[in-house]
């Protein structure tokens, strides 16, 4: 899975800036917790809702070391501004979000040092913005973009607006929406009662293997069947089989032990049902070779118990593979540069 920033633009008066700001690492890691099996605390957490709310400016002063790896929160910052809207897009294999923040309205702008909302820029209009950066409602940064080298400042608080676009995406194909790879998970629904508004998220549930897109043949479900690997704070893994390139077949001379299993059949040639193809007494269907890992999700929310609701609702991610006996399969949360 990859996080890309698509764009950030700012918008000063009649001029507009666009550029592309830096994914902390902090923001990678949220997206490899939320598809594990966890308790929360919180049904606010930020490890359940992964969209930018607060825009932060700093001004003057250049931030200096940012790496991805940056611990950064709002104290870094002077003034931020409240999200205005956003929007979200989907397909089968990635999401698209797009955030406009506004400087308009009565609670809209917060000075951080002055602690309280405030309506009028004149502080801060014609001084040099240094960094910009997005967070969460607590006030940690995950995404980061330097404007030191930048002649920017704001000259009208009426006409400041910042937009940004990110797109999260992966290599595999979901047959229905990737709501692990949303910032927001499935949106907002009611439960219980009717009245209980919460919104659904997806962990991840089982792995397989399949001949089909979507279609297991061979599920184990984690935790049960399987356990994941913890790699790293941005990626985790497991341990497959897929055929093998010696097929060994009962004979007198090969009796059980315990160095010798049952392995599944390697099929060199798959041949498919075609017109001069008959059945006949040395010709059988076999089933074809494994296709496809398959990750299954499992949807789930948060109730007013701050515990976790396992739902019906199910969807697979299918990625392409063609690797033979034991593998490890790795997925990796990771930035998108380019």
């Amino acid at each position: 899975m990859k996080i890309s920033n698509d764009y950030v633009k700012v918008k000063n008066g009649e001029q507009t800036i666009t550029l592309k700001n830096l994914i902390l690492d902090k923001y990678l890691e949220l997206f490899v917790r939320t598809q594990k099996n966890i308790d929360y605390e919180d049904r606010y957490s930020d490890d359940l809702n992964k969209l930018f709310i607060k825009c932060f400016i700093k001004f003057d002063d250049k931030l200096e070391n940012i790496t991805g790896s940056s611990d950064i929160d709002q104290n870094s910052f002077d003034i931020f501004i409240v999200r205005n809207s956003y929007d979200i897009t989907n397909s089968d294999r990635e999401v698209n979000v797009s955030y406009k923040f506004d400087t308009k309205g009565n609670q809209n702008v917060y000075d951080i040092k002055k602690e309280k909302y405030i309506t009028d820029l004149a502080d801060y209009i014609g001084r040099k913005i240094t960094a910009i950066g997005f967070g969460n409602y607590q006030g940690k940064i995950f995404a980061i973009l330097d404007t030191n080298a930048y002649s920017l400042s704001i000259q009208d608080s009426n006409e400041f607006n910042i937009f940004r676009k990110d797109i999260f995406s992966s290599d595999a194909i979901c047959d229905s929406i990737p709501y692990h790879l949303s910032p927001v998970g499935q949106g907002e629904i009611y439960y219980d009662d009717g009245y209980y508004q919460a919104k659904s998220y997806a962990k991840l549930y089982s792995v397989g293997l399949g001949t089909q897109i979507g279609k297991m043949s061979n599920e184990k479900i984690i935790g049960k069947d399987i356990d994941m690997i913890e790699i790293d704070n941005t990626s985790f893994g497991f341990n497959l089989r897929k055929g093998s390139n010696k097929v060994e077949y009962p004979n007198s001379n090969m009796f059980c032990s315990s160095s010798k299993y049952p392995l599944p059949l390697y099929v060199f040639k798959e041949i498919f049902p075609t017109s001069s193809l008959y059945l006949g007494s040395g010709k059988y269907p076999l089933l074809g070779d494994y296709k496809y890992v398959i990750y299954k999700y499992r949807m789930y929310y948060i109730n007013r118990g701050v515990q976790m609701v396992e739902l019906d609702q199910y969807y697979t991610m299918s990625y392409p593979i063609n690797t033979k006996g034991y593998f490890q399969i790795i997925t990796k949360i990771e930035r998108n540069d380019d």
